[in-house]
């Protein structure tokens, strides 16, 4: 089932931890799905906590794919912010395409 942005951040969370999972599987265990999920959650209660008003599909998106090239430790960044600017995902239609840059800069930054 595809997720459409009005579904929420929270559907987001969800749908990325379904889709993403045999890939998190695959990296050591600091760094599996549950990991990602802790990220994202926290990134979401910062932006509330602090009043930031950024956008929570942004933030859950960028943390969700931020260690998914993890078996690459020198440049998994690096990929994980390549990989949502410039791949077709059905998920990252949501976004626009400054809105993917951003998203991509997070993952990428982290």
């Amino acid at each position: 089932m595809a997720w459409k942005r009005e579904d929420g951040y929270e559907a987001l969370q969800l749908h990325l931890a379904y889709l993403y999972q045999p890939f998190y599987a695959m990296n050591d265990r600091a760094h599996r799905i549950g990991h990602v999920i802790s990220v994202s959650e926290v990134s979401v209660e910062i932006n509330s906590k602090l009043g930031l008003g950024l956008d929570n599909g942004i933030l859950v998106g960028a943390s969700m794919v931020h260690d998914l090239f993890n078996l690459s430790r020198d440049d998994h960044h690096k990929l994980a912010g390549e990989y949502v600017v410039k791949n077709p995902i059905e998920w990252l239609n949501e976004f626009s395409t400054q809105e993917r840059k951003t998203m991509g800069d997070a993952a990428a930054e982290h």
